[in-house]
């Protein structure tokens, strides 16, 4: 079975009160240790993903912007064009 970030905590934690209260406690004080670590990890992860997330927003704005620019730069060529029809026949 797969576990995810928290299950694992959750597990550890339950480890390592488990090991306390059989006065294990180097084993319960490791469990403890990795339970933090990956609590780090999960922080790390969850503020990474939160860093992408917004690139990805800036990201498709900017693409917008860079669609309505081009939008508008094909209505000013067109109305060169047509300015420059207009002028050759006058």
């Amino acid at each position: 079975m797969v576990m995810t970030l928290g299950e694992a905590i959750t597990r550890l934690k339950i480890i390592a009160s488990f090991r306390n209260d059989k006065k294990q406690k180097e084993e319960s004080e490791e469990a403890l240790q990795l339970m933090n670590w990956l609590i780090e990890l999960k922080n790390f992860k969850d503020e990474e993903k939160k860093k992408i997330d917004l690139l990805n927003r800036i990201i498709d704005d900017k693409n917008v912007e860079i669609e309505n620019q081009e939008l508008r730069i094909e209505k000013l060529e067109k109305e060169i064009k047509e300015l420059r029809a207009t002028e050759v026949i006058l």
